[in-house]
């Protein structure tokens, strides 16, 4: 048994926070005679073309370098104020910046003067967006005229020193404040590199799809870049720093309104030096006439190369299917050396021919798991086919019911458009197992053999996690807990009730034996700051209800969920908008004196959208075809989201025809704010939460007046909520708050 102390307070994560993304704030127009060109009474008409960050983790020092190109697209010559926030009690070791290659000083103010200068340019400008800084320091530089089409480079350099509080570290990179620009970035890059003495745990992006590289257990990599964009959300990392054992990290949001949310992350790893627990697997290899040519070859090769990675003290066998089935040892044999020879000159003799018989395949693979007894090593099965079961049993429900409830987890892997998605689904979710779809533009060798790498190494499996307290954890998504390989981690989202000192308990099997991890844990009533949590879960659950809807059938109960959560939690897609859509036609017909509607008036009445969302849900039906593979990988990928940007391609494809051959997007009209969704209704930003909270009194505050700036000082939780806009209607402390302007 391990103990390793976890905590949820913010103040033990991580206290010096940077902001450390700049912006330009141009002055006013001066009064005078017009001037040549279009006048922008703007306070950021400046386009940031290019951004880039590398930042070095060592230890307890990280070093942040910047590079901003900003550039006047404007006719008119402009000059301003470069700003840089900083957060309270922020231990800068070094600062340095570079205008054009010129070192710069700058006017370094205190958090009061730093909050004097925001609201004086919230009211000058009648733009709320500065308050999200409100609490920070702040260091300004002035810019000089800055000429029509000039290009400024701007170059920072930063070292600010990170508390390792119990080996959990949160990096904040606020790249919200690109908001600020005029046009979307040409580049975006970000370079992160962890280096450290002790074993590296956890690392990920629960905001952006990042890629992560470990190269040892001391130094871990994480990239990110996108082209032609205009991001506003921060970038998060985290990482934990610990001993070499099995180092859960363990987070919470919770506003004390309803059930808590969390996020667990299983580090793919119990220690450096631990070996995977030694497995049973069997490879079943569609070898149809379909499969013949290029695709078999890249599919034996791929077969070979897994079998290579087996351990000695793993066991295999190879089943080769096509008008019938034939198994190459008739049991699990070790993967010794002469098992492996027999092997290769088995996959060698494998042609292309006949029929599809999975009915066959699967008796054999059914007979195999019957010879192993009660054993308790993990058992595997990868299924790979490029086709429709044509030859024996086909009907899906009988070929599922000759899988008998048993200890081997069934991973499909389908080749191309035509097999049956809806089968091998079926097949890999009453297994326990995963799916994944191999589309003809795609290296078939590649991809086997990168997805066998991620499962070939079991650590822990049949996963069972609960506390042992009043703090209850339920609603889990994976909704079935998969195994935890080495390398790839595990990563659980779900609700929790309770409040206060409890003990995590994760359980599993390992080497035969029953395991059992126990971590303390301290969980608040009341935790903010982890606000991606809520909508993260939300995505898993829709794309799990999502997924049971186009495998199942359609019920009445798992629609009323998916539209409760895509409009609480902004999780709209093709598939939910159409639900939303069809629910507010039907609020219009029954209540048509109620006030509030998610979707605003563009997207309710835009008949080709409608038509768009109604077509690809009914196309939920499809069973075989691009189609069908296209949603089986959204919904694997919705169910497995790791960062709140996974559901963004799906939000790409919501758009209506808008004046002037503009396209508006549903990502215009939808933002996440402190864990909830609010809708953008003209020029008024709406919180999702007040469909059902209209029997509250309204509060009704003039923005930028007393009233309204006493508001911030008294919640700063809600910064983020009022930097929206000047429009704002939200539910906070019991009541309906909305800030309106003056006359309106």
């Amino acid at each position: 048994m391990y103990s390793f102390k976890l905590t949820f307070l913010l103040a033990l994560i991580l206290p010096l926070w940077l902001l450390a993304d700049g912006l330009i704030i141009i002055d006013p127009p001066l009064p005078g005679p017009p001037r040549p060109g279009p006048i922008r009474i703007s306070p950021y008409p400046l386009a940031v073309t290019h951004h880039r960050v590398k930042v070095t983790i060592r230890e307890h020092i990280a070093t942040t370098e910047v590079e901003q190109v900003f550039r006047n697209p404007t006719a008119r010559q402009l000059q301003g104020y470069y700003i840089f926030p900083l957060p309270p009690g922020a231990a800068l070791d070094r600062f340095t910046l570079e205008i054009d290659g010129k070192a710069v000083p700058g006017e370094l103010l205190d958090a009061q003067k730093a909050r004097e200068f925001y609201e004086d340019q919230v009211r000058k400008w009648i733009d709320p967006a500065l308050l999200e800084y409100q609490g920070s320091g702040l260091i300004k530089i002035r810019i000089f005229p800055f000429a029509p089409g000039q290009e400024r480079r701007i170059t920072l350099r930063y070292r600010e020193i990170l508390q390792d509080e119990f080996g959990v570290y949160e990096y904040r990179y606020p790249l919200s404040t690109e908001k600020f620009s005029s046009e979307p970035l040409k580049t975006l890059q970000i370079a992160v590199e962890v280096n450290s003495q002790k074993t590296i745990h956890n690392l990920f992006s629960p905001t952006h799809a990042v890629e992560i590289a470990r190269e040892n257990p001391h130094r871990w990599q994480a990239a990110y870049e996108a082209e032609q964009v205009k991001p506003e959300r921060n970038f998060r990392l985290f990482f934990s720093l610990g001993a070499d054992e099995f180092t859960p990290t363990f987070l919470t949001y919770s506003d004390n309104s309803e059930a808590g949310f969390f996020m667990l992350t299983l580090p793919g790893n119990l220690s450096p030096a631990a070996a995977g627990q030694p497995k049973d697997i069997v490879f079943l290899l569609d070898a149809s006439g379909s499969m013949k040519g290029e695709k078999l070859d890249k599919a034996k090769q791929a077969l070979r190369y897994c079998i290579g990675r087996l351990k000695q003290q793993d066991r295999f066998e190879i089943i080769r299917f096509s008008t019938r089935a034939e198994q190459l040892f008739g049991e699990y044999v070790f993967a010794d050396e002469e098992h492996r020879r027999q092997a290769e000159k088995f996959i060698g003799s494998i042609e292309a021919i006949g029929g599809t018989n999975y009915q066959a395949a699967l008796e054999m693979m059914q007979g195999l798991q019957s010879k192993r007894g009660k054993t308790k090593r993990p058992g595997y099965a990868i299924f790979i086919t490029d086709g429709k079961p044509t030859v024996a049993e086909t009907r899906p429900e009988q070929l599922l019911n000759l899988l008998s409830p048993g200890n081997i987890r069934i991973f499909t892997l389908g080749i191309g458009y035509e097999v049956n998605t809806h089968l091998l689904d079926r097949i890999s979710e009453q297994s326990g197992g995963t799916r994944s779809y191999i589309t003809p533009d795609e290296d078939l060798e590649q991809r086997i053999s990168n997805f066998y790498r991620q499962v070939s190494e079991p650590l822990l499996s049949k996963i069972r996690i609960r506390t042992d307290s009043a703090v209850r954890l339920s609603d889990m998504y994976p909704a079935s807990l998969p195994d935890l390989f080495r390398g790839t981690g595990l990563n659980i989202l779900g609700r929790f009730r309770g409040a206060g000192k409890s003990t995590l308990i994760i359980e599993g099997n390992r080497n035969g034996q029953q395991r059992q991890f126990r971590f303390p844990i301290e969980i608040p009533s009341t935790a903010l700051a982890y606000d991606f949590i809520p909508p993260l879960w939300a995505t898993r659950a829709v794309g799990y209800l999502l997924d049971q809807i186009r495998l199942h059938g359609e019920t009445e109960e798992l629609k009323s969920e998916i539209i409760q959560l895509a409009k609480r939690f902004g999780v709209m897609t093709p598939y939910t908008s159409y639900l939303v859509l069809e629910d507010e036609q039907r609020i219009s017909r029954d209540q048509p004196n109620r006030p509030f509607r998610i979707l605003p008036e563009e997207f309710r009445e835009d008949a080709q959208l409608q038509n768009r969302g109604r077509l690809e849900y009914d196309q939920f039906a499809e069973q075989s075809g691009a189609g069908s593979v296209r949603r089986s990988k959204e919904m694997l990928s919705l169910q497995g989201a790791k960062s709140i940007s996974d559901v963004g391609d799906l939000k790409k494809r919501m758009f209506v025809s808008g004046k002037n051959g503009a396209t508006p997007s549903i990502e215009d009209l939808i933002k996440i704010v402190n864990g909830r969704a609010f809708y953008r209704h003209g020029r008024v930003w709406v919180d999702s939460r007040l469909e059902d909270k209209t029997d509250l009194p309204v509060e009704k505050i003039l923005f930028g007046s007393r009233e309204y700036f006493e508001l911030l000082q008294k919640q700063p939780e809600l910064k983020n909520i009022l930097a929206l806009g000047a429009r704002v209607r939200f539910v906070a402390a019991g009541r309906i708050i909305e800030i309106k302007l003056d006359g309106q």
